[in-house]
C-alpha cells in the first residue's frame, strides 16, 4: 500500500512539474508564432531543428532508457561494454549527417544552419542522458527544475524579435537556454552526490542494448522521425509556411501525451521492467492503455470539432496571419485521429519492450514509416493536401492492429469498446454545438455537458483507472 501510495505521488508530482514545462515550452511556440508565422525564416528553423529534435525526442530518451534499465538491473552500477561507446560514435556521426541533409537549399546552402543544427543536437543528447541519469535516483525533480530554466530562457532571449526578427536569434535562444540547463544539472550531481559506478568492460556484442535501443527509437521515438519526414515531404508543397503549421500543429496535438503519458510512463516504466510475469505485466498494460484512451479520446473529439477556434486563441495575432490559420487548423483537425492511436502505440511499446518481443516493435515501426512514405509521395504527386495531411493516422491505424499480439490486441479492445461507447453522447453534442451554435459562451457550456456525460458513463461501465483516480483525488 506505502508503495502504492509512493507511486502515485511521484506521478502526480511529475504531472505537474511536466504541465509546467509543457505550458512554458508552448509560450515560447506562441512567442515563435507572434513574431514569425509560418515564414520562410519559421520554416528555416523547423527544419534546423529536425535533427535536435530527433536527438531530443528520439535517440537521446532511448539511450536514456538503456541508462536507466542497466541501473535497475545491476544493483546500482551500470555495466558499459566498448562496443557500446563505439556505437555511440556512430550515433553521433549519425546526427551530423541529419544535420546537413535536413538543412534548406532552394536559396543555398548555410554552413551556419549545419553547425547550429549539430551543436544544438549534441547539446540535447547530454541533457536528456543527465535528467535520465536523474531518474535513476527517482529525483524527477531536478530534471523538471532544469528544464523549466532552459524554456524561461529561450522564452527571454526570443523577445529580442520584438526589435529585430532574425534566424539567429531563434537558435541562440535555444543554445544559451540548453548551456545553462547542463551547467544546472551536472551542478546538482555534484551537489547532492548523485554518483554511481560507471564499469567499462571487453565483451561479445551485447544483443540486448542493440535491440533495446533501435526497439526505443522505433517506437517511442519514432513519432518525431514521421514527423520529420513530414516536415521534409512539406517543402515540396505549393504551401508556404506549411513545415512551420506542421510544427505548431503537432505540438498541440502532443500536448496531452507529452504531460499524461510521459508523466506516468517515466515514473511506471522502471517498475514495468521489473515485472517478469505475463499475467501481472497484461494487467498493468490493461490498466495503463484503459488510463490512456480515458484521456486522449475525449482531447481527441475536442481537436477535431474545434481546430479553427484553438488555433485562432492560442496563434491568431502579429504575424500569424489567415494562411497561417488555415494551414495550421487544417493539419491540426487531421492529428485530431492519430492522438489516441499515438498514446497507445506508446503504452504498448513499454509492454513489447518489457515482453522483448523486438520482431513486432521492428515490422510495426517499419510498417508505419513504409506506409507513410507511400502515402506521402502519392499526395504529393497528387498534390492532396487531406491524404498527406492523413497518411500518419492510416499508418498507425494498420500497425497496431496487425502487429498487436493476442492478450494486448484484447486487452486494447475491450478499453477502446468502452471509451468510444462513452464518446457517443460527447460527438453528438459537440457535432450540434459547431453546427448550430454561435455563441462561445453556449459553446462552452455544452462542451462541459459533453466532458460530464462521457465520464459517467465511463464510470457506470467501470473504467477500473477511473474509479482508482477518483478515490485517490477524494482522499
Amino acid at each position: 500500500m506505502a508503495n502504492s501510495k509512493s507511486l502515485f505521488s511521484l506521478i502526480a508530482s511529475l504531472l505537474v512539474s511536466t504541465a509546467v514545462i509543457k505550458v512554458l515550452n508552448f509560450a515560447k511556440e506562441i512567442e515563435i508564432s507572434y513574431f514569425y508565422g509560418t515564414s520562410y525564416l519559421a520554416d528555416k528553423y523547423n527544419l534546423t531543428m529536425v535533427a535536435p529534435n530527433i536527438s531530443l525526442n528520439t535517440i537521446g530518451p532511448a539511450l536514456g532508457m538503456i541508462l536507466v534499465s542497466y541501473y535497475s538491473l545491476n544493483k546500482k552500477k551500470i555495466i558499459i561494454q566498448q562496443n557500446e561507446v563505439r556505437f555511440l560514435g556512430i550515433i553521433l556521426v549519425f546526427i551530423l549527417f541529419l544535420s546537413i541533409i535536413t538543412q534548406p537549399s532552394e536559396r543555398g546552402i548555410d554552413i551556419w544552419s549545419m553547425v547550429f543544427s549539430y551543436l544544438i543536437s549534441l547539446l540535447f543528447l547530454v541533457q536528456v542522458l543527465l535528467v535520465y541519469y536523474m531518474h535513476c535516483f527517482k529525483r524527477f525533480d531536478i530534471g523538471s527544475t532544469s528544464s523549466i530554466i532552459q524554456i524561461i530562457l529561450s522564452i527571454i532571449l526570443i523577445l529580442l524579435s520584438y526589435w529585430y526578427i532574425s534566424y539567429i536569434i531563434l537558435v541562440l535562444a535555444i543554445l544559451v537556454g540548453l548551456i545553462a540547463q547542463t551547467i544546472y544539472l551536472i551542478y546538482k550531481i555534484i551537489h547532492h552526490d548523485l554518483f554511481t559506478i560507471f564499469q567499462l568492460e571487453k565483451g561479445n556484442l551485447n544483443r540486448n542494448f542493440y535491440h533495446s535501443f533501435f526497439s526505443i527509437v522505433l517506437g517511442y521515438g519514432l513519432i518525431e522521425i514521421l514527423i520529420s519526414i513530414q516536415k521534409i515531404f512539406a517543402n515540396y508543397f505549393e504551401y508556404e509556411g506549411l513545415i512551420s503549421a506542421i510544427n505548431y500543429a503537432y505540438k498541440i496535438m502532443n500536448l496531452p501525451i507529452s504531460i499524461f503519458l510521459f508523466a506516468v510512463l517515466s515514473v511506471m516504466f522502471p517498475e514495468i521492467t521489473k515485472l517478469r510475469e505475463k499475467n501481472k505485466i497484461n494487467n498493468m498494460y490493461e490498466n495503463l492503455v484503459s488510463g490512456v484512451l480515458l484521456i486522449m479520446l475525449p482531447c481527441s473529439i475536442v481537436l477535431f470539432y474545434y481546430p479553427h477556434f484553438i488555433i485562432s486563441f492560442l496563434f491568431e495575432r502579429g504575424n500569424f496571419d489567415e494562411q497561417s490559420l488555415f494551414l495550421t487548423s487544417y493539419q491540426l483537425k487531421f492529428f485530431a485521429f492519430l492522438l489516441p492511436m499515438l498514446a497507445v502505440y506508446s503504452a504498448q511499446l513499454r509492454i513489447l519492450y518489457v515482453l522483448k518481443e523486438w520482431r513486432r516493435i521492428y515490422l510495426s515501426a517499419l510498417m508505419i514509416i513504409s506506409l507513410t512514405m507511400i502515402l506521402n509521395l502519392v499526395s504529393l504527386k497528387m498534390q492532396s493536401l487531406a491524404l498527406y495531411s492523413l497518411s500518419l493516422s492510416v499508418a498507425y491505424f494498420f500497425s497496431i492492429f496487425i502487429f498487436l499480439n493476442k492478450n494486448l490486441r484484447t486487452i486494447y479492445s475491450k478499453a477502446l469498446s468502452f471509451s468510444l461507447i462513452s464518446s457517443i453522447p460527447m460527438v453528438l453534442i459537440l457535432f450540434y454545438a459547431v453546427t448550430f451554435v454561435e455563441s462561445n459562451l453556449i459553446h462552452i457550456f455544452l462542451l462541459a455537458i459533453s466532458l460530464t456525460s462521457y465520464l459517467v458513463i465511463q464510470y457506470f461501465l467501470k473504467n477500473k483507472p477511473l474509479k482508482i483516480l477518483m478515490k485517490k483525488v477524494l482522499k
